[in-house]
């Protein structure tokens, strides 16, 4: 997950910081619409990975509200 995490830091930096909290759940529920589509498990893994990702992403901004 942290591998994943630092390479799309290097692509996006923070963005996940500043864009609304919606573009963090429309990013979820893609996510999830690739692992429902996963054709194999390797790929399934991977997009397992991207989901945790997004959780943990969204779990901070939604902490940051209370």
């Amino acid at each position: 997950m942290l591998s994943k995490l630092v390479e799309a830091r290097k692509r996006h930096g923070d963005s996940w910081l500043i864009v609304p909290i919606s573009q963090l759940r429309r990013r979820l529920k893609k996510e999830f619409q690739e692992w429902c589509n996963a054709k194999d498990k390797e790929t399934e893994l991977k997009e397992l990975i991207d989901i945790a990702n997004q959780c943990l992403l969204l779990y901070f901004r939604l902490l940051e509200k209370r």
